[in-house]
């Protein structure tokens, strides 16, 4: 009898173990393809230098001058327009995606490890385990939910960020060093927080679709 309590005392320990170790498998591969998936693309946006619009007011502000003084010039300047519409930056954004795809790859999924032949790859939910097990998932959902409505609301607009740098582009000469600074400063502290949330936010949901599957 002492050695069967012996005997499911460690196997409860094993169990406990073995989840802790399955939960940390899912949050760091959740996080890993949340990164190349997602953080990657985000941040090719958000360290745009803004090529694309100052490329375009530049050969717009060409083209005008143009027009007014050259007016034999007007073949020449309807195919600079044609390629102005042509800039895509999101097409350009691909093309970098695709030429370096190696880098831009997920790596492989980190596989689980059992140790000694143990054969199990899911998280077991003993009786034992269900009082400590139950309140933390529903912790974790607790969690999930909050962290969900944190992201989203420091999530940045595309719009508004677009707006911001028409606007921004023709007082950009009036501005100071000092102001231009902060403005930069604050959209990073934000995407900081963004990307920090939505990756918080993988590993929680990781978690929480595995305590749900047990």
């Amino acid at each position: 009898e002492k050695r069967q309590a012996k005997f499911l005392e460690h196997r409860l320990k094993c169990t406990k173990a073995r989840n802790e170790y399955l939960l940390s498998l899912a949050s760091v591969n959740a996080a890993v393809s949340n990164y190349y998936l997602h953080d990657v693309l985000d941040l090719m946006d958000c360290c745009d230098t803004g090529f694309h619009l100052a490329l375009g007011q530049a050969l717009r502000s060409f083209a005008a001058a143009e027009s007014r003084s050259q007016a034999s010039h007007m073949q020449g300047l309807g195919s600079l327009e044609e390629a102005l519409e042509a800039l895509d930056p999101p097409g350009d954004k691909a093309k970098v995606l695709e030429v370096h795809a190696a880098a831009f790859c997920p790596p492989l999924r980190f596989d689980y490890q059992p140790h000694e032949g143990d054969k199990v790859a899911e998280i077991q939910v003993e009786l034992e385990l269900r009082d400590e097990i139950v309140p933390r998932a529903q912790n974790i959902r607790s969690r999930l939910d909050q962290q969900t409505i944190e992201t989203e609301e420091t999530s940045p607009s595309t719009e508004s960020l677009k707006s911001t740098g028409s606007d921004s582009g023709g007082r950009q000469a009036g501005r100071k060093r000092g102001q231009q600074q902060e403005t930069e400063t604050f959209y990073i502290t934000k995407l900081q927080e963004y990307l920090s949330g939505r990756s918080i936010l993988a590993k929680l949901q990781a978690k929480h679709e595995k305590l749900q599957e047990a």
